[in-house]
């Protein structure tokens, strides 16, 4: 068995060694497994081993709607999808997730029909910026 550890390229990595590659949120897990030579799944659990943190859970939410605005936007019955295309966020899922970090409730479905994806209380995008732009202009009114 001459090569040693070609067969266990994970065997002497470090912390220290694999830390950098890790916290780069950037690159996918699956792309750092691949330059190492090892699976995914082999990655994930040697970083596990030398107590690094999971990568799902040291992400910072989108920040390209303010914790405000998302807010006003859940609350107002926005669509998980349009949400997530005018966040930057690459799923809509990723809407849920924040909603839960926020402490926002929950929605409730429906049974289809003119609600989007047969959630009620939905509406558009453009149905919110068009509530926003009233809002908005019955403040500037007021003052």
């Amino acid at each position: 068995m001459s090569g040693g550890n070609n067969h266990r390229p994970l065997k002497n990595l470090t912390a220290d060694d694999l830390r950098p590659l890790w916290s780069r949120l950037d690159i996918p897990t699956e792309r750092i497994a691949k330059a190492l030579g090892v699976t995914r799944a082999g990655l994930s659990y040697k970083a596990r081993a030398l107590g690094l943190p999971p990568r799902t859970g040291n992400q910072e939410c989108n920040k390209l709607l303010s914790d405000e605005a998302f807010k006003r936007m859940w609350a107002a019955g926005v669509s998980s999808t349009d949400m997530a295309k005018v966040g930057g966020y690459s799923h809509r899922s990723a809407i849920g997730h924040r909603r839960v970090l926020l402490g926002l409730p929950a929605r409730t479905r429906g049974k289809g029909g003119k609600n989007h994806g047969g959630w009620k209380e939905t509406i558009t995008l453009s149905q919110f910026q068009e509530m926003e732009l009233a809002r908005l202009m019955s403040q500037k009114e007021a003052a």
